[in-house]
């Protein structure tokens, strides 16, 4: 079939086609407006420097992707907002709704399932999917964005994420804080038993040789205790300088996550996006009607180029004595 004929049978049935495009448009449309309206709550979060002086690179930190400044990477803060721990919570505790209501996430979310297991997965999946988190590497703010059918519900969603985040946080550097604290303080119990160590040496030469003239090899022996004992001393002072820094890190851990913009109740809701769905019923129902009336005339095309007797008629299966 040439092109001529193609664009000649499309302009034919061109009603078709128009009909077509107007059927897949309104339909499309009438879905999106039928659907409930959901509402956006956003947040923006960074994560902050703690002021650790204390260089302890502990197991756990390299666990969790800790680095040298102490502030929590960006991917760890993703990883950490989708887990299990932090939607857990999330769906847990009752939200209050627009119209006065108290209800359980899953019922807010309309999640029907045959047990509590299923609801649980289903309403984390659902709390999952309707959260967006956009991070940037240059400045480190994250946006947290969730979108529901509720405003309340949407907002409380995300601060609840956002308090999860912080708790997960602040036991994360709480339990790196007491790993450094419980190294320091066996560094500085080393650096005590050294001492006491050069101490009881230095007291057992003294009472060994209690006279030695200046210049012999008892005196060399003296003065290289001493100069021992006092590099213990001065190391030993530094372990427990660190021991104390370590503890007071201990005592003022806070979540090393700052909200620059807090959650707040959308006010208003979210765009249909009906212009979008309209384009794309337009070109969806122009080009289907299109692509229909080529197939159709291609088949009758091909049916009327066949030569005479090529058509075989249809035969039962049980032969012409079946007939």
């Amino acid at each position: 079939m040439t092109t001529v004929g193609i664009l000649a049978e499309v302009l034919e049935r061109r009603r078709f086609i128009l009909w077509l495009t107007v059927v897949v448009t309104t339909s499309l449309a009438l879905g999106r407006i039928v659907q409930p309206r959901t509402y956006t709550a956003s947040a923006i979060v960074a994560p902050v420097k703690q002021s650790s002086e204390v260089r302890v690179e502990s197991p756990l930190g390299m666990l969790m992707g800790a680095d040298d400044s102490n502030t929590p990477p960006l991917d760890y803060l993703v990883t950490l907002l989708y887990s299990r721990a932090v939607l857990d919570s999330v769906r847990a505790r009752p939200y209050s709704m627009l119209d006065g209501r108290t209800l359980p996430l899953a019922e807010v979310l309309q999640i029907s399932a045959p047990d509590e297991a299923s609801r649980a997965e289903d309403t984390e999946r659902t709390v999952r999917n309707s959260m967006t988190m956009i991070a940037d590497p240059r400045t480190g703010v994250v946006r947290l964005r969730v979108r529901t059918v509720d405003p309340i519900v949407a907002a409380s969603i995300l601060e609840e994420l956002i308090d999860q985040l912080r708790r997960v946080l602040v036991a994360r550097h709480l339990a790196e804080a007491r790993l450094a604290e419980d190294f320091a303080k066996r560094q500085a119990e080393k650096a005590k038993a050294s001492v006491e160590e050069a101490e009881k040496q230095l007291q057992d030469f003294r009472s060994q040789n209690r006279t030695f003239g200046p210049g012999s090899a008892p005196a060399v022996e003296f003065a290289r205790l001493e100069r021992e004992l006092s590099l213990r001393r001065l190391l030993y002072a530094e372990r427990y300088q660190d021991l104390s820094q370590a503890e007071m890190e201990v005592a003022r851990v806070t979540a090393p996550l700052i909200v620059l913009d807090p959650p707040r109740r959308p006010a208003r809701a979210d765009g249909r996006g009906l212009l979008t769905v309209m384009s794309f019923g337009l070109v969806l129902g122009f080009t289907s009607g299109v692509m229909a009336v080529i197939g159709l005339a291609t088949l009758r095309a091909g049916r009327r180029s066949s030569p005479p007797g090529t058509h075989t008629a249809a035969v039962s299966p049980l032969g012409a004595d079946g007939l």
